[in-house]
């Protein structure tokens, strides 16, 4: 945004100075605090009540205790995680994930209720996220909420088979080109990883041995997969973003069977790497993918077994289930583009 904008002075606070061009016109005050109360620390800073006089840009939900501005105010609000597990659509009907009752969500709900009031505009990453905030703080004007997309890391690219790069990592991991599957995205509760796991289970022998279901990270679902001592799981230790988009293009398949999703940015990195992804069907996957690309239901392991299968069978035409995702993978970088969003971003920052 900084780019689109010469004439604008932008003071960024963070923990750690990024490394950008000298030429942009950017301030930087490093606050040495990453925990949740960062927002508070800023407001607390020397220099904050001289430099914040015109707009304060939120690119997290993160909100300071105490609001002593009179600025403008843009937030960017990604989802509404674990607050929207609380609301009695999910309760009452049993779809709220176990350990997603918390006082994190009780508290960030009247947290958000207060704070949606005093800022001038929210930008949100989709319009199921806007549905969500919407069905939840009913006070909140439509037109004050903006829809715009997130971009795509140019690191995930489609590759080849000899790219040195990639078989550097792959080396390095043991993996070979095309011959795994691969879940990354996280190790909450609601990731669902389990359930791509078993639907990988239920595969042939022969394909699990030579397809073996790779996870990255470690939480949650590594310690339940682990119980299994299955010899076709690898786990993949904390990949630098360089590492995880080599790794994400060398896969025959990515899996993404999440129970809710503000976005979902490994579906589209997925695609972008010339990868197919398989993902769960919510509506995050119908509104960036469409209604007719290959998904499963969260909680059904037999269908996702199904397309698993079928996405991992080498007969490839436009009549069948990879020709969809073909169709799905065709231009994404270009829907899904960082330079499109920051126009966006800072559009909605400047105008009321």
């Amino acid at each position: 945004m900084a780019e689109l904008s010469p004439d604008i002075e932008w003071i960024v606070y963070c923990p750690v100075k990024p490394e950008v061009s000298t030429q942009l016109n950017m301030r930087f005050c490093i606050i040495e605090d990453t925990c949740r109360c960062f927002p508070q620390s800023i407001v607390k800073h020397s220099s904050f009540s001289d430099t914040c006089r015109d707009i304060l840009f939120l690119p997290h939900a993160e909100f300071p205790v105490i609001w002593p501005l009179q600025a403008r105010t843009v937030c960017v609000i990604h989802d509404i995680i674990p607050t929207l597990f609380l609301t009695p659509r999910f309760l009452l009907l049993g779809k709220t994930p176990p350990g997603m009752i918390t006082a994190k969500g009780i508290t960030d709900y009247f947290l958000l209720r207060k704070m949606l009031r005093r800022l001038d505009t929210v930008i949100t990453v989709s319009h199921t996220s806007k549905k969500s905030l919407l069905s939840i703080f009913s006070q909140i004007p439509d037109t004050k909420i903006k829809v715009i997309y997130n971009g795509i890391d140019p690191l995930f690219h489609p590759r080849d088979a000899d790219d040195p790069d990639t078989l550097a990592v792959l080396q390095k991991l043991n993996l070979k080109w095309k011959s795994f599957v691969f879940y990354f995205g996280g190790h909450t509760v609601r990731k669902n990883a389990g359930s791509a796991y078993m639907a990988w289970k239920r595969l042939p022998p022969e394909i699990k041995k030579s397809i073996p279901f790779c996870i990255l990270g470690k939480g949650y679902w590594e310690k339940k997969i682990k119980k299994y001592n299955d010899p076709g799981v690898k786990f993949i230790p904390v990949l630098t973003q360089s590492e995880l988009a080599a790794v994400t293009a060398a896969a025959v398949l990515t899996v993404y069977p999440s129970r809710y999703e503000g976005f979902g940015m490994p579906v589209i990195e997925s695609l972008a790497s010339g990868t197919p992804v398989l993902p769960s069907h919510i509506p995050t996957t119908t509104e960036i993918l469409g209604s007719t690309y290959p998904s499963h239901e969260p909680s059904d392991i037999s269908e996702a077994h199904v397309l698993m299968a079928m996405l991992l069978e080498k007969k490839n035409n436009d009549k069948n289930i990879h020709g969809m995702v073909q169709r799905a993978a065709e231009n994404i970088s270009e829907k899904f583009s960082w330079k499109f969003c920051a126009a966006k971003t800072l559009s909605a920052i400047l105008n009321n």
